[in-house]
């Protein structure tokens, strides 16, 4: 049962903006499977609504998975935690992001204006984004090696677990993230704000404390909220997609 369960999400992985539809040829081929095991989990999929038919023998993501998106986000976020956020944009006059990521990837689940915490994979920028240093920060040595073997990041890493700061430098951008941490004291989000070389020559200091400061008020807010799931009251963390490797 669990090898059928970790090769239905092997398979949802492979739905992005770039292949957006798969059949069950395809699938068999990238899987290394059967072409009938691909077809059978794609329409058990599609029969609970993860995917949908695209067309004779193809498939896109369905929309049962906007529904568990809204859900998840519902149950993690309160209108008062989308305000802090909202402030701290308004403060800082930029983009602010809210991230995490789904086991290999960085995914914006909230923030304030468009997104702006990545320019790219590290295997294509050869960095690692300060949101991405956060949550690999937050997992083992083991499994961020897993992630980014061609990375030396454990003595990176250890440091932005001591300061629970991480900085990224670029040619053109700067940025600086800080852990959000859940009701049982573990990294479960970082904050991320990303301005230009010359907004972070004047006021990188700023930016630096205000993110410090916001991330330490989201922590509050989960370490002192209700153990039931609250509903958001308003929309101003706004969902974003899926974004780049850390």
């Amino acid at each position: 049962m669990l090898g059928t369960v970790c090769r239905a999400g092997d398979l949802l992985d492979l739905f992005d903006g770039e292949s957006p539809e798969w059949g069950a040829t395809a699938v068999s081929r990238r899987l290394d499977i059967t072409k009938s095991q691909a077809h059978e989990m794609l329409v058990s999929l599609e029969s609970i609504g993860l995917l949908r038919r695209a067309g004779r023998g193809r498939f896109r993501l369905g929309w049962k998975t906007v529904t568990l998106s809204k859900r998840l986000l519902r149950s993690e976020f309160t209108g008062g935690e989308a305000a802090i956020v909202r402030r701290l944009g308004k403060h800082l006059g930029t983009s602010v992001d809210l991230i995490t990521h789904d086991g290999g990837s960085c995914v914006r689940i909230g923030g304030y204006g468009p997104s702006n915490y990545s320019e790219g994979p590290p295997r294509m920028t050869g960095r690692v984004s300060a949101g991405g240093k956060i949550l690999l920060a937050a997992m083992s040595d083991e499994r961020a090696n897993e992630l980014l073997p061609e990375f030396d990041l454990e003595p990176e890493l250890s440091a932005v677990r001591e300061g629970r700061l991480a900085f990224e430098t670029a040619a053109e951008r700067r940025a600086v993230a800080a852990p959000v941490f859940d009701a049982t004291g573990s990294i479960f989000a970082a904050l991320v704000v990303a301005v230009t070389p010359s907004q972070w020559d004047v006021k990188g200091s700023i930016v630096t404390r205000a993110v410090v400061g916001t991330a330490r008020k989201l922590s509050e807010t989960a370490r002192n909220r209700p153990g039931e799931a609250f509903a958001m009251a308003e929309p101003p963390l706004v969902a974003g997609g899926v974004g780049a490797s850390m």
